[in-house]
């Protein structure tokens, strides 16, 4: 619940939303923690269409999704009430601005002229020094993405219902964008740096 401030009394809301007081927003009245969320993620709604869920006024298209220890789900709100939520405005608009990069990175990744089709039909490409295949099975399409140099790869563990939602899926387990599959490549070249020096190799 919202507390009201009267002149003088010194005492400032804990978060100030349009919405606020006057019934309009979820933080008018439904008990939701104004300060202490963590943003999970973020997705893009296509156009500013999507009504951001604390406020309940502005219209987003990046929509920034906010989860707290004493709320039970998550709340999709804007770029300005995430800042506000977590106490940080910068943080969530270094986000915004990093995860509109990330979506013009995927798209020119889709439509870029560097996918290449292979004999048996598959579209393929090769970047970072890895080989990323995106393939179809009875069940849907799959990707398959592998270091050339050191083997180590991924493969997803469902299919995705159309080829594009492939690739977009390839591009997040690029090494670039896949931490945990990026440590797994140096640890490994690491492995393989030593064996070469141990069987008497130039450094």
């Amino acid at each position: 619940m919202a507390i009201e401030t009267k002149p003088g009394d010194g005492r400032k809301p804990d978060f100030a939303s349009p919405a606020m007081g006057d019934g309009g927003g979820t933080s008018a009245g439904l008990g939701v923690p104004h300060r202490g969320w963590t943003c999970v993620g973020m997705e893009d709604g296509g156009t500013a269409a999507h009504k951001c869920e604390m406020c309940c006024t502005a219209k987003v298209r990046y929509v920034h999704i906010m989860t707290h220890p004493d709320f039970v789900g998550s709340l999709r709100v804007g770029c300005i009430c995430a800042g506000r939520m977590e106490q940080e405005s910068s943080a969530a608009k270094r986000r915004e601005i990093k995860f509109k990069k990330y979506l013009k990175a995927c798209n020119k990744w889709l439509t870029a002229d560097g996918w290449r089709v292979s004999r048996k039909g598959n579209h393929y490409r090769n970047v970072d020094r890895c080989n990323v295949v995106v393939y179809p099975l009875p069940k849907g399409w799959w990707f398959r993405v592998v270091h050339r140099v050191t083997g180590i790869g991924w493969v997803p563990d469902a299919p995705y219902e159309t080829e594009d939602e492939a690739k977009r899926a390839a591009f997040d387990r690029l090494p670039r964008n896949f931490p945990e599959l990026d440590k797994r490549i140096a640890d490994r070249e690491d492995e393989l740096e030593l064996l070469w020096f141990a069987a008497g190799g130039e450094p």
